[in-house]
């Protein structure tokens, strides 16, 4: 019999998040290790460390030492799945308001949202053409931020020195 996953706990620093890191929902790997971004080809701790976000390279078991950072992790969508093609849209709608909830409770500076999958959810359009960067402010507390997925099935959309562009201007704009 198949292990049920269970969605994994938000990761949030005791003061007001510098960024809270907005993933889309935890991979299979991620809910079996209880840690974020645990996949093997996932690049989301190299490229925190390579863009300066971090002075030191993490592994998804030291997640929450983001917090000493200021840093929060969290997933739009908390149940986990193989991949994201197992999203159904029941999910969606209560989800972003749940995400809403989150974001105006810890009031973050910046929500960055991992990959265009995760931000069309929470704007709930799929049809809109994406850039990454600064998108809007959710309240006078939070601004937005789309960042490229960091998934290693993501490389056919972004390869890795773009997503690490993004990264390194996030770090830029996190420090204003």
């Amino acid at each position: 019999m198949a292990q049920k996953l269970k969605p994994l706990q938000d990761i949030f620093p005791s003061r007001r998040p510098r960024i809270l890191f907005v993933g889309t929902s935890p991979g299979e790997k991620s809910a079996l290790t209880r840690h974020y971004y645990a996949g093997g080809s996932n690049v989301f701790w190299k490229l925190l460390r390579q863009s300066g976000l971090t002075k030191k390279l993490l592994t998804p078991k030291q997640d929450k030492q983001l917090t000493y950072y200021g840093y929060g992790l969290t997933d739009i969508i908390k149940v986990p799945t193989k991949n994201q093609s197992y999203l159904k849209e029941k999910y969606l709608l209560k989800d972003v308001l749940k995400l809403q909830r989150r974001l105006r409770l810890h009031k973050p500076k910046i929500a960055a949202f991992i990959g265009k999958k995760a931000f069309r959810i929470y704007i709930q359009d799929g049809t809109e053409k994406l850039e990454y960067g600064f998108q809007f402010s959710y309240n006078k507390h939070t601004r937005i931020f789309l960042l490229p997925s960091t998934s290693g099935q993501s490389y056919r959309d972004t390869k890795y020195n773009e997503k690490l562009k993004w990264f390194k201007d996030l770090k830029k704009n996190c420090d204003l």
